[in-house]
Parts: structure tokens; sequence; C-alpha cells
């Protein structure tokens, strides 16, 4: 009787506290209304108005939410023609000035929209996750932006095709991820003492895609006197060794910024 009496507790204490958490915290959506800069459609989405970072942090620096993951709703692609809304295409810091694309541009763009559905063979009222956030590093690359931007958007589609068990996308994506964050190292667009945790990354991204001599090759070429990344390290340096691709979490948030 007081075992039962217990776990009634512990039910009803773990009941309250859902109560009182999820609404506050759990990821909400909300709809939208956005323009599109290249082809003038006016069209809705779902948008993430709030979330938490109660889920984690993986050995790739993906926060994750308890609830609904709120990746997906970062990124919104134009129904019409499958152009990034700007919020995709810039940081915060920059996405409320006024952006132009001139009528040259817009063909460019067109067209790599149109190679892209092609080739892909889709609409582009039909993009899925990871489709929009391939779409948006292949308008990053169109447009000549910086290579760590357009990594990003690499793994975040990345994280995508994982969230929706996409296997070949996973690793094609990482691969992308890859060579654009090597681009960046090569032109010096990470700040020095950022270059070992963005080399860890690397690694990390090449074990991820099953790639363990280029993750080892990589982890060993990680300098560092961060007693957490070192702890990581030597972690996802065993998992490369046992050639296991799984995902493992970690207990820190380092700072990537530039």
């Amino acid at each position: 009787m007081l075992t039962i009496r217990y776990h009634l507790v512990i039910i009803l204490l773990c009941l309250g506290v859902l109560v009182c958490v999820s609404p506050v915290h759990a990821t909400s959506l909300v709809k939208k209304t956005f323009m599109c800069l290249n082809c003038g459609h006016e069209y809705q989405d779902n948008a993430a108005a709030s979330t938490n970072t109660y889920g984690g942090q993986d050995s790739e620096f993906r926060l994750y939410a308890v609830g609904t993951q709120p990746v997906a709703y970062f990124i919104h692609t134009c129904p019409n023609c499958g152009f990034p809304h700007e919020s995709s295409l810039f940081r915060p810091a920059t996405a409320q000035k006024e952006i132009k694309i001139d009528d040259k541009e817009k063909l460019k763009i067109s067209n790599c929209l149109s190679a892209f559905c092609e080739n892909n063979k889709v609409t582009p009222d039909s993009f899925t996750s990871c489709q929009k956030y391939e779409v948006l590093a292949e308008i990053h690359d169109l447009r000549g932006k910086p290579s760590l931007v357009i990594a990003e958007a690499y793994i975040n589609a990345a994280w995508m095709a994982d969230d929706h068990a996409h296997q070949e996308k996973i690793v094609i994506y990482r691969l992308k991820a890859v060579d654009y964050l090597n681009k960046a190292l090569e032109n010096k667009e990470i700040k020095a003492d950022k270059v070992p945790i963005f080399t860890y990354l690397i690694g990390e991204l090449y074990r991820r895609a099953g790639k363990f001599d280029q993750a080892l090759e990589f982890f060993s070429r990680v300098k560092t006197d961060d007693p957490q990344l070192e702890s990581l390290l030597k972690q996802q340096t065993e998992l490369a060794r046992k050639k296991d691709t799984a995902k493992s979490f970690i207990k820190f948030s380092p700072n990537l910024e530039k």
C-alpha cells in the first residue's frame, strides 16, 4: 500500500512539473507571413515562436529541445520558386537591413532553383526541411557568402536528415560541410583561438559520416589545453577507433562565434 502511494505521489509530481513547465518552455509554433525577395510571392509558414534547450547538446554542438525540435522551423522557402526568406539568408545582426536583389542576380538564383528542382525531382512547395537547408547552402554559395556560412547550412541540413532518417543524405551533407569548413580554415575565416574546436568539428562530422580514418586524422590535429575539449576529443577518438557513427552527448557549450 505504501509503495502504491509512493508511486502515485511520484506520478502526480511529474504531472505537476509537466503542467507547470510545458506551456512556458515548450517549442511553440506560429503561422507567419513572408514575402519572397526573388519572385515577390507572399506565403505563410510555421515559425518557431519559443523553444528550450532542455534536451541537451550533442557532439556536433546541436542543441535539443524537449518536445518539438525547432531547427526545421528556423528556415522558410518560397513555395512558388524555392528561394529562402531573408531571415534564413542572413544572421540576426543583418536580418533587419533592407535587402535588394537585382534582375541579373534573380536570373542566376532562378536558374539555380530550377536546376535543384529538376535534379531532385521536387517542386518548391514540396521541399523537405533538409532540402530547404540544402537550397540555402547553394544560394549562399551562388551569392559568394563565406565558406563558414555555407558549412553551417549543410550542417543544419544533416541534422534534418538525421531527424528523418535519410541515411544517404546524412553522409552527403556532412561531407559537404567538411569541404566548406576546410575552406573556411584555409581562408582564415576562423579566429586562431577557435581553430582547435572547428578542427575537432571536422573530425566529428567525418566520424558521423562513417569516414573513420579522416576523423582520426583531424582529431589528431587538435591542439588544445581546454580540459573539456580534451575530454570530448578523447571520447570521440575512441568511438572513431571502434568505427562507431552513433550520436553522443556532451556536457558543455563551446563558443563557436568567429
